[in-house]
C-alpha cells in the first residue's frame, strides 16, 4: 500500500502545476501562437516543463 503522506504531496504538486498552466496560456488564441514566436516556443516549454516535473 503506497504511503498517503507521499501520495498527497505527489497530488499537490499535480495540482499546482495545473493550476499555473492557464497563467501560462493567458495570450495565447490558437496552437500557431506557440510557433509564430520565440515567447510563444518558451511558454510551450514551459508548460511542457511543469508538466514533466510533476
Amino acid at each position: 500500500m503506497p504511503d498517503s503522506s507521499l501520495l498527497r504531496e505527489r497530488l499537490e504538486n499535480v495540482l499546482e502545476a495545473l493550476e499555473r498552466i492557464p497563467w501560462r496560456f493567458a495570450d495565447i488564441q490558437s496552437a500557431d501562437d506557440f510557433s509564430r514566436s520565440e515567447k510563444g516556443q518558451d511558454r510551450l516549454d514551459a508548460i511542457c516543463m511543469i508538466l514533466k516535473l510533476r
